[in-house]
């Protein structure tokens, strides 16, 4: 998960500069599954984070795991805020970051997209902001026509 999570923010770093947004910082909302993708997503926060973004990740389904725990108290002690809810219009997302990155599902994601995941993955894809998704674009893998992100750039751990 280290590696994977640094290799994302360091490609999303080299397609995104921070410099190239909007904000100063530039602003991510990192949105992370129950499974190692989330993982992959809790590690490129803390990343983004030094490499000059200003991340803020909705972790809707935390699996109750050491090492996720840890993940987690790595980016509370980084000071990286975490969301209680998801914002519920595709707009407000594009009024308060410049890009979300896309941590949900991964390669190994079968069958339909349930709650809370099939209302984020539709608001998603309602946002005009870049989207970078982590392995695949979450819910590709789903049976559901129409239910996965367009992301602007695909990140393979």
């Amino acid at each position: 998960m280290e590696l994977a999570g640094l290799s994302c923010a360091t490609a999303i770093a080299k397609a995104y500069p921070p410099t190239s947004m909007s904000r100063s910082p530039a602003t991510v909302l990192v949105i992370c599954g129950p499974g190692n993708n989330g993982g992959d997503g809790l590690v490129c926060a803390r990343h983004l984070k030094l490499f000059g973004y200003q991340p803020t990740i909705y972790y809707p389904k935390r699996p109750n795991k050491p090492l996720f725990n840890a993940l987690v108290t790595q980016c509370q002690k980084m000071d990286i805020p975490f969301l209680g809810e998801m914002p519920p219009e595709p707009m407000l997302i594009d009024e308060l970051y410049d890009l979300v990155v896309d941590a949900i599902f991964g390669f190994s994601f079968k069958g339909d997209v349930r709650e809370p995941f099939r209302t984020i993955l539709s608001i998603l894809n309602g946002v005009t902001v870049p989207i970078a998704s982590i392995d695949i674009p979450s819910g590709s893998g789903s049976k559901e026509v129409g239910s996965g992100v367009l992301p602007c750039l695909e990140v393979g751990t």
